[in-house]
């Protein structure tokens, strides 16, 4: 979220610190938003490996786990 955040930021006109701060905040809520679902639907799952291994897939959360030189690369090809 950050790093797209601020990739688009540098691109566009300045910016006063205000207005970044309510942007940064702004963005922070949509994921929250976004992943509130998923991470009550895990919680609630708990006992059910089905439950992770559909929300890893979901949100291809094993190219994140990979750190490193290959993480980067699998998350530039998603950005």
């Amino acid at each position: 979220r950050r790093r797209e955040m601020e990739r688009t930021l540098a691109r566009g006109p300045a910016l006063d610190a205000a207005t970044r701060e309510r942007i940064d905040l702004l963005t922070a809520s949509l994921v929250r938003k976004l992943l509130h679902g998923p991470i009550t639907h895990l919680r609630a799952s708990s006992g059910d490996p089905a439950a992770a291994i559909a929300i890893r897939a979901a949100f291809d959360l094993d190219d994140v786990e990979l750190g490193g030189a290959a993480g980067e690369r699998a998350a530039r090809t998603r950005d």
